[in-house]
């Protein structure tokens, strides 16, 4: 056991530089004609190409010439060949134009908007083109703050009741044995009292978050399309159940303790499914790598976080005899689970590596690369203070002779109240975190369209209330979606 722990930090560098990525994202491919491209003729249609489906309720494109910068009337249609095509209604004059485009991925959920310029007889103005998925865009500052809750206080809910199965009840906290150093009732007491609090604030968390993502991919608060985006595709289904099992567990844990478990460790699988791993491939493969990834996350990170919460203002009180009772009986039970779901997490970020951020390379020559390097920094910091007050601080802390130095004791408890803050900021980021750019064309060159044949205008069919593929194919006409689909992104 002790060599294993040594072993700690060397697999945190080294096994978690290939920590969890969230890579697998939705992404726009390429378009016909080229971004900045120069046509001799007006194009027959114009094609968007993209990684993933598309919502078809919640996806649309609008075609804008720049000169009145007047919307042109169009017909567009999502085929299920992951492709979006704007057919003029009428030969395009000569001038420069621009495609303005929003989609959402039935996978992953999110949303992604930009715009392909390009010119008929004539330059391509505003540059090629740009694609938007910035954090901060459309209000992003909420859905980080929401996302950062549901992980901070979902991880922790998940651990004070997993650790409480896995080490044989609520009492592995506050033991008997404490008693004589502490007040073991009010650490109790706390403990329960913490765990109810963090319940809740875990469904408040996963409703932010759920009601964020979907006005956001609705664009705007709107019931219908919101509704089609929570029931009518993968990823809205799999935050609805997270709001669902969040809930069930809120309620279930203090009568049931094993249902409550098992009730967040399926929200925990419903956070992997409605990430970026629904994106990867193979997709079941990278969702359940990720499950298990949260799952040592919560109970190695989460409970790091609940321990301290809930013995914080008794070691603060308590003097020596506390900490000395804490560190003989309370912190080795912890340890038994700490280190494996380490291990787990590390092997976990391994897998991440390989299915979904595609090359180690990717950790230094991109901005998303290089946050998650900062993370596996932070994450091999945090195993390398616990490995030090492990192996070092706490023996010594325990010691008769010789009696333990002052300086080591305080070493090993700024050691421990400082792990729950490095855990926060191991928070997984996400790769749509990060703005890009369309690929620039690749050349200006003119390109002479097929004869196009003639197209006539056709209005929008009525709205079904619900579909059962991904996307279905429909045209309609850009000018007949109206004001509501254009005025926003």
């Amino acid at each position: 056991m002790r060599r294993l722990l040594l072993a700690v930090p060397a697999v945190a560098l080294a096994g978690l530089v290939l920590a969890p990525a969230a890579w697998g994202h939705a992404a726009f491919v390429g378009s016909t004609p080229e971004p900045g491209q120069r046509l001799e003729a007006s194009p027959q249609e114009l094609s968007l190409r993209f990684t993933e489906p598309l919502i078809e309720d919640l996806s649309r494109a609008t075609l804008v010439a720049e000169a009145g910068d007047r919307e042109v009337p169009a017909r567009v249609e999502i085929t299920a060949q992951r492709r979006m095509t704007v057919t003029p209604v009428d030969p395009l004059a000569r001038g420069a134009y621009r495609v303005q485009w929003r989609s959402v991925s039935p996978l992953d959920g999110h949303a992604l908007e930009g715009r392909v310029s390009f010119g008929v007889r004539a330059a391509a103005v505003r540059g090629a083109g740009s694609l938007e998925q910035s954090p901060l865009a459309r209000q992003g500052w909420i859905r980080v703050v929401m996302r950062l809750a549901l992980y901070a206080f979902g991880l922790t809910f998940a651990a004070a009741l997993l650790l409480a199965l896995v080490l044989g009840g609520r009492g592995w906290l506050a033991p008997r044995q404490v008693d004589g150093a502490v007040d073991g009732p009010a650490v109790r007491a706390r403990q329960q009292r913490l765990t109810g609090d963090l319940a809740w604030l875990t469904v408040g968390a996963a409703v932010g978050i759920v009601l964020a993502e979907a006005i956001d991919a609705a664009d705007g608060l709107d019931p219908a399309r919101m509704s089609v985006y929570l029931l009518d595709s993968p990823a809205g289904a799999a935050r609805t159940g997270l709001v669902l099992l969040a809930l069930a567990a809120a309620l279930a844990w203090r009568q049931r303790p094993r249902t409550g478990a098992a009730l967040i460790v399926l929200a925990l699988g419903a956070i992997a499914a409605s990430g970026h791993a629904a994106s990867a491939t193979p997709r079941l493969a990278a969702i359940a790598n990720d499950w298990l990834h949260l799952l040592g996350g919560a109970l190695w990170l989460g409970g790091m976080a609940f321990l301290a919460a809930v013995w914080g203002p008794s070691l603060r009180r308590g003097g020596d005899g506390a900490r000395r009772a804490v560190a003989r009986h309370v912190l080795p039970a912890f340890g038994r689970v700490a280190l494996p779901a380490f291990v787990l997490v590390a092997g976990t970020g391994l897998v991440s590596l390989i299915l979904q951020l595609g090359s180690p390379s990717a950790l230094w020559t991109t901005d998303y690369g290089r946050l998650l390097a900062v993370k596996i920094v932070v994450v091999g910091l945090i195993a390398l203070a616990s490995a030090v007050h492990a192996l070092r601080l706490r023996p010594r802390l325990l010691a008769v002779h010789p009696p333990p130095r002052e300086r080591d004791v305080r070493r090993h408890w700024r050691l421990v109240r400082a792990e729950p803050a490095m855990a926060l900021a191991s928070w997984p980021p996400s790769r749509s975190w990060w703005p890009s750019r369309c690929r620039p064309a690749s050349s200006a060159r003119p390109v002479t369209p097929r004869p196009r044949r003639p197209a006539t205008p056709a209005r929008c069919p009525a709205r079904r209330p619900t579909s059962s593929r991904w996307p279905p194919t429909r045209a309609c006409s850009s000018s007949a979606r109206g004001s509501a689909a254009t005025a926003t992104g």
